[in-house]
């Protein structure tokens, strides 16, 4: 057996004592970052809690928001009267709510004072679970108050489109709720005195075909929000009466009524005289060389659930000159097609929510055009005349906005 030497017993011996300085020394630096870097650890542990805890706030908050939003909706759109409560205090609750794709769940508390006063108030808490013994909540306080939102603010609109041909002029905004590619279209050299408004969304490039040779005056842009088209509800309390036809003679109509149809023949003239509300069920006809006239002073309502029959040679003469003293109403039931002929000035509102109007021939036009499709076709002039209350709603609208201590 060899044994070692001197020297090679005495390198064996320092290569262990370098090990084990290196070792000392790795030690040593382990536990000097690690002092250094508690500090830093636990300054990343508390900014860690403070940022969710203000995420978990933000949440709160728009979850605050959102029940605002809800309880206006609901005042303005919905039935708050299935709230609990009464007619002081509505108040709705909705838990563990999740956001749409995922995301915190929590709790949103609504209150609503005076619900069905002019300037209610809404209160509307949204509570986040930060730990399972610990609420973050927040808290919003709203007044609102009453906005009168016109629905005869257009001179032309069209649910689904509008149409204009050549050289025609519009005194008026036209606006549709259609949003595709040529929802509104503007033939060469016609001119609107007014904006051109698609619906809310829709890009104005796409929606709005305007010929480079027609002129618009006002906006060309896109809606901020849809447009009703309510339903016509016709009066119940009509009294019947049944078919009337006429033929080289005079119909003069002072009382209200309902008519299963009302067909006036050539050469005849139809005459209201007085505040009058007509409906006719089936054909409502003016033929040729006839006149529909509401003498000065009085007005019609007339509401169309079978069909209209114009002929061009025809004339509507509202005497007032006023477009709110005449209104021609189509319900669901209305023919789908229309054509609104005349080679006269008409003062009035046509408003046929599903039907397909077309309006052509020589007609002056003083007053609204509404329905689902609209055809404006060869020398038609339309001139919008405001002050028509029909259809108009009032909606809530935020007046003051603060938080409040929850």
């Amino acid at each position: 057996m060899k044994k070692l030497s001197a020297s090679k017993k005495n390198r064996r011996a320092s290569r262990h004592q370098e090990k084990g300085a290196v070792m000392v020394m790795a030690l040593f630096l382990s536990v000097t970052l690690l002092l250094i870097a508690t500090p830093s650890l636990f300054k990343l542990l508390t900014l860690k809690g403070l940022t969710e805890k203000s995420h978990k706030t933000l949440a709160a908050l728009n979850l605050a928001e959102a029940g605002i939003d809800r309880a206006i909706w609901e005042l303005n759109s919905g039935d708050i009267s299935n709230w609990s409560g009464d007619s002081q205090i509505r108040t709705f609750s909705f838990y563990s709510f999740q956001p749409h794709g995922g995301g915190t769940d929590g709790n949103v508390l609504i209150s609503v004072l005076d619900p069905f006063g002019e300037t209610p108030f809404i209160e509307s808490a949204g509570q986040i679970s930060s730990q399972p013994s610990i609420q973050i909540g927040k808290a919003v306080r709203v007044m609102l108050k009453e906005r009168e939102i016109p629905f005869f603010d257009f001179g032309v609109f069209g649910n689904e489109s509008v149409t204009i041909a050549s050289n025609l002029n519009i005194l008026g905004s036209v606006g549709t709720n259609g949003t595709s590619a040529g929802s509104i279209f503007v033939a060469s050299n016609s001119t609107v005195d007014g904006d051109i408004i698609c619906g809310p969304g829709g890009d104005p490039e796409v929606a709005l075909d305007i010929d480079e040779n027609s002129s618009v005056s006002g906006l060309i842009d896109s809606a901020a929000e849809f447009k009703d088209f309510p339903d016509v509800i016709v009066p119940e309390d009509l009294p019947y009466r049944g078919n009337v036809e006429i033929s080289n003679d005079t119909l003069t109509i002072f009382e209200n009524g309902d008519y299963s149809s009302l067909v006036i023949g050539q050469n005849s003239q139809l005459v209201i005289s007085g505040d009058v509300i007509l409906h006719v069920s089936g054909l409502f006809s003016l033929g040729s060389n006839t006149e529909l006239l509401i003498t000065e002073g009085s007005s019609l309502t007339l509401y169309l659930s079978g069909s209209l029959d114009m002929n061009s040679n025809c004339s509507v003469n509202n005497a007032n000159h006023d477009s709110t003293k005449l209104k021609f109403y189509g319900t669901e039931y209305l023919d789908n097609n229309i054509q609104f002929d005349s080679n006269a000035t008409f003062h009035g509102v046509v408003y046929m929510p599903y039907a397909d109007l077309t309006i052509s021939s020589n007609i002056d036009f003083y007053g609204s055009v509404y329905g689902r499709n609209i055809y404006l076709n060869a020398n038609v002039y339309v001139s919008y005349q405001e002050g028509h209350e029909d259809f108009s709603s009032r909606r809530y609208e935020i007046k003051s906005w603060q938080e409040i201590r929850h």
